[in-house]
């Protein structure tokens, strides 16, 4: 059966559906195997948009700060390689949106067919569908194909009979990649799910 499947992920700046949002990225993998076939990247240009600042929440700005302040920096001034600049949150949203339907064309499959993956389903997917609501934008695939990361990575794990993180170690790191740019996690996390597919997939 013909898919496609993606994985999205967003840098943001609080966890709530106001939270500003400066990065989005996303990756095309094979499910079977974890090869990448396409990746998305862009971010909100902060210069003109500091009015979505005001909703930045104080938790996590303290846990960008712990975790990879030099990222969120490069990232708030617009320094990431590869990445599209976009004005607005809208359009940083429509650019996604566009390169989703851009490649379901091209792939030839119908939102039926498209998976989204999310760390998080009540994160990265919901997000995505409140700024589609708030922007007009039709949800780019169908509500039953919202996919949650961490629910298929604790059922191959516990399959295993393993930890979550043992079994993420397991997968290994790609190469290079920088903490919370969100095309390198949604290249991890692609690999990720693969490779718990490839267990689940398992008769034995």
């Amino acid at each position: 059966m013909k898919r496609l499947d993606l994985v999205l992920d967003f840098e943001t700046l609080g966890t709530n559906f106001n939270a500003p949002i400066f990065q989005v990225g996303a990756v095309v993998f094979d499910i079977t195997c974890g090869q990448i076939n396409g990746t998305f990247n862009a971010i909100l240009y902060p210069d003109v948009n500091d009015y979505l600042f005001k909703e930045v929440s104080a938790d996590t700005l303290k846990w960008w700060l712990r975790t990879n302040p030099d990222y969120l920096y490069s990232a708030l001034n617009g320094e990431v390689a590869g990445a599209i600049l976009c004005r607005t949150e809208e359009e940083l949203i429509n650019a996604f949106i566009t390169y989703l339907n851009r490649v379901k064309r091209e792939e030839g499959v119908y939102d039926t067919e498209t998976y989204l993956w999310g760390n998080g389903i009540m994160f990265d997917n919901a997000l995505l569908k409140q700024k589609c609501v708030d922007y007009r934008i039709p949800y780019p695939i169908n509500y039953h194909n919202d996919r949650d990361i961490r629910t298929i990575l604790e059922l191959a794990a516990n399959k295993l009979n393993v930890s979550v993180a043992d079994f993420r170690k397991k997968c290994g790191t790609i190469p290079d990649s920088v903490q919370h740019n969100a095309v390198h996690d949604a290249e991890q996390e692609a690999v990720w799910v693969a490779e718990a597919y490839k267990v689940l997939l398992k008769k034995k």
